[in-house]
């Protein structure tokens, strides 16, 4: 599943990073790579992103480049 179609406040692990090599890079280098753990704390739909926790870290992160994230629930 997309990391758009995922649940407030439910851990889950990405499985695969679908974006161009730049862009990868950009989302590894903010802790978002195949096998880390995270969750989504707030949506904003009207502004189109969303506050996620990755990593230790808290994460704004816009909703088209949330699409690219695969996740499996924990």
């Amino acid at each position: 599943m997309k990391l758009t179609d995922a649940k407030m406040k439910k851990y889950y692990r990405i499985t695969n990073l679908d974006f161009d090599c730049i862009s990868e890079k950009r989302m590894i280098c903010m802790g978002m790579y195949p096998g880390a753990c995270i969750s989504i704390e707030r949506k904003n739909q009207s502004k189109a992103v969303m506050l996620v926790y990755v990593c230790g870290n808290l994460i704004m992160l816009r909703i088209r480049d949330a699409q690219g994230i695969e996740v499996e629930l924990l």
